[in-house]
C-alpha cells in the first residue's frame, strides 16, 4: 500500500440554540483520509471569540495537541498494519480508526457496548435530549420513528441498509405519503444515523450514502399579484367579536408581505426594541442571521396601529392564522385555479384547487420575493432584505447598504394604506 496522505485539523462546533452560538464550544477533531473523514468530539471546550488568538490556555493547547497526536498515531498505526497485510485496506474505515484512537487514549468509547437486541427506539430519546432542536422538530422527528415502529418494531441500527431504506421508502408510499415527504422522512432517519456514528453505535456504511432516487416535483409557489396585495388591504372585517381576530391576521400577513417576508416565527419574536430610527432589525430564528430591513411608509402605518400594544404587532397561532388568512382570500374571492403535480412513487397525478384553498402564511415570503423581483428590485437586495443565508446571485464579499435597501423598499408601498394614515412612528 502506498503511503496516504491525510490531513487533520480541529475546530470549536458551532451550534446555535435559539439563534445564539452554544457556549463555550466543543473542540473536534476532524482527521480526512481516503476520501473519508472522521470526526472526534473532544471533552475540550472553548471559547469561540477566544479561539484562533492568544486567549487560549497553554494547558489547552497541550491537551489538544496531545489527543491530536493520537488521532495521527492511531491513523499511522492502522495504515503499517494495511502495509503488513494485517488488514484488509477496505477495512481501514472511519469506524476501525475511532476505535483504535479510543484504545490508545485508554477510553472507552461512549454507549461502545451495544447489546444485540437493542432498537433504535433504545437510543432515539438519547438522540433528542443530546439535540437543540426546537420542540416543534422534535414532535415531527417522534412521527416519522412512529412509522418506522410501525413498520419494523424490532429494527436495530445495524440492520438499516441500502434494502432496509428502500423497503420503507415502498412502505410509506403505499400509506399514501407523497414522494417529498417521504424524501423528507428518509432524510430524518440519514440524520439520526449520523449521530449514532458519532455516538460509536455499529451503522452500516451503505445507509448513510443511501439515495432515495424519488422524482421530486417543482414546488408550488403561490404569491399574492400587486391588485391582490392591495385588495388584502381594503377588505373590511366582518363585525365583532371574529372580525378584530381577522384584521389582526390580515395586518400580520400584510406586515410579512411588504416587509421582505418576515417568518411568522420571527413575527412573534418581535419587540419595540427591533425597531429604531427607520429600522427593523432581528435575529431570524431558523438561519440566526441578523437581518436589517428599512421602515417604509406601509410598515410604518401598520406599526402605528399598534404601537400602545405590549408587542409592535398582535400575536395568532400558526394554524389559526393560517385557517383565517384562507378565509380571507376566500372572502376576497382569490378563485384563480392553481394545478400542482404530486408524486407517489413513479405515479403522479394533478392537483388542482382554487388559490385560497392553497394559500397558508408562509406565502406571505414568496410574495415578497415576487412583487420585489416585478418591481425590479435587485436580486441581491432582495436576498438581503429577505436574510437569505445562501444565495447563488450573493457574493459574499458584497455588501448592501441601508440607503440602497431603503430606496429599493419605497418601491413597495401601498398608497391607499399610506394616504389613510398621517400618523408618523417615531
Amino acid at each position: 500500500m502506498e503511503k496516504e496522505k491525510f490531513s487533520i485539523k480541529t475546530y470549536p462546533e458551532k451550534r446555535r440554540r435559539k439563534g445564539v452560538f452554544v457556549e463555550p464550544a466543543q473542540i473536534i477533531i476532524s482527521l480526512t483520509f481516503k476520501g473519508e473523514r472522521l470526526k472526534i468530539y473532544t471533552p475540550l471546550k472553548v471559547s469561540l471569540d477566544a479561539w484562533g488568538t492568544d486567549n487560549v490556555s497553554q494547558e489547552l493547547k497541550d491537551e489538544l495537541a496531545g489527543l491530536k497526536s493520537k488521532a495521527v498515531k492511531a491513523y499511522q498505526q492502522l495504515s503499517s498494519f494495511v502495509s503488513l497485510g494485517i488488514m484488509e485496506e477496505s477495512d481501514l474505515t472511519p469506524a476501525k480508526l475511532r476505535d483504535q484512537y479510543y484504545l490508545l487514549n485508554n477510553e472507552q468509547q461512549r454507549e461502545k457496548a451495544v447489546i444485540v437486541n437493542e432498537t433504535i427506539f433504545d437510543h432515539f430519546e438519547r438522540y433528542l435530549e443530546s439535540s437543540t432542536m426546537k420542540e416543534s422538530t422534535k414532535r415531527r422527528i417522534r412521527i416519522v420513528f412512529n412509522h418506522v415502529k410501525t413498520f419494523q418494531p424490532d429494527c436495530k441500527i445495524q440492520q438499516i441498509d441500502a434494502q432496509w431504506f428502500d423497503h420503507f421508502k415502498h412502505y410509506l408510499l403505499k400509506e399514501g405519503q407523497a414522494n417529498i415527504t417521504v424524501a423528507k422522512n428518509l432524510k430524518v432517519i440519514k440524520q439520526f444515523l449520523n449521530w449514532a456514528t458519532q455516538d460509536g453505535l455499529p451503522v452500516n456504511a451503505k445507509a448513510l450514502i443511501y439515495r432515495s432516487k424519488l422524482k421530486i416535483p417543482e414546488p408550488l409557489v403561490i404569491a399574492l399579484s400587486w391588485k391582490e396585495l392591495n385588495q388584502l388591504f381594503l377588505w373590511k372585517q366582518p363585525p365583532e367579536p371574529k372580525g378584530q381576530v381577522m384584521d389582526k391576521c390580515r395586518d400580520l400577513f400584510l406586515f410579512s408581505c411588504i416587509s421582505g417576508g418576515v417568518r411568522f416565527s420571527d413575527l412573534l419574536n418581535l419587540k419595540h426594541q427591533n425597531l429604531n430610527k427607520g429600522r427593523l432589525t432581528y435575529i431570524a430564528e431558523k438561519t440566526g442571521k441578523l437581518v436589517e430591513v428599512p421602515i417604509n411608509k406601509t410598515m410604518e402605518a401598520i406599526l402605528i396601529k399598534y404601537k400602545d400594544t405590549y408587542r409592535p404587532l398582535p400575536r395568532l397561532s400558526n394554524a389559526d392564522a393560517n385557517k383565517i388568512i384562507k378565509e380571507i382570500c376566500e372572502d376576497l374571492d382569490f378563485d384563480q385555479e392553481i394545478t400542482t403535480v404530486e408524486r407517489h412513487g413513479s405515479e403522479q397525478k394533478a392537483v388542482t384547487k382554487k388559490k385560497h384553498k392553497w394559500i397558508s402564511f408562509h406565502d406571505a415570503r414568496k410574495t415578497f420575493n415576487t412583487l420585489a423581483l416585478e418591481k425590479q428590485i435587485p436580486a441581491h437586495v432582495v436576498d438581503e432584505l429577505m436574510g437569505h443565508s445562501h444565495s447563488g446571485v450573493k457574493s459574499s464579499y458584497l455588501k448592501v447598504s441601508f440607503e440602497e435597501k431603503k430606496r429599493w423598499m419605497e418601491n413597495l408601498e401601498l398608497d391607499p394604506f399610506v394616504k389613510k394614515t398621517s400618523k408618523r412612528l417615531k
